[in-house]
C-alpha cells in the first residue's frame, strides 16, 4: 500500500520568520560551543609543555574554527536563503 503523501503548503511569512529565528537559536549555540572547543585546542596548544599538548590542542583549535564557520555559514544562509529554510524545514517533507 503507497504511503500518503501531506500536501505542504508554501512557506507563509510567519512560518519564514519562525524558521528563520529557530536555525539563528540553533546556529548561535552551536558556533559558541564550536568556538568554546577552539579555544580549548588553542590554550592547550599554546602550553607546548608536552608533545600531548600539541597533538590534541591543534585538532581541537582547528576542529573548533571550521565548525565555528561552518555554522556562521549556516546563520547567514537562515537569513538570505529561502530554498535553504525550506530544506531545513521538517514539515516540508512530512509523510503519513
Amino acid at each position: 500500500m503507497p504511503k500518503k503523501q501531506i500536501k505542504v503548503h508554501k512557506h507563509t511569512i510567519f512560518h519564514y520568520f519562525v524558521t528563520v529565528l529557530y536555525s539563528l537559536f540553533k546556529n548561535s549555540i552551536r558556533l559558541v560551543a564550536w568556538l568554546a572547543v577552539g579555544a580549548t585546542g588553542y590554550l592547550l596548544f599554546q602550553t607546548k609543555k608536552t608533545p600531548l599538548d600539541i597533538v590534541l590542542g591543534l585538532p581541537l583549535f582547528l576542529i573548533g574554527v571550521g565548525f565555528a564557520i561552518n555554522s556562521l555559514w549556516s546563520i547567514v544562509l537562515a537569513i538570505f536563503s529561502p530554498k535553504f529554510n525550506q530544506g531545513t524545514c521538517f514539515f516540508s517533507d512530512l509523510r503519513i
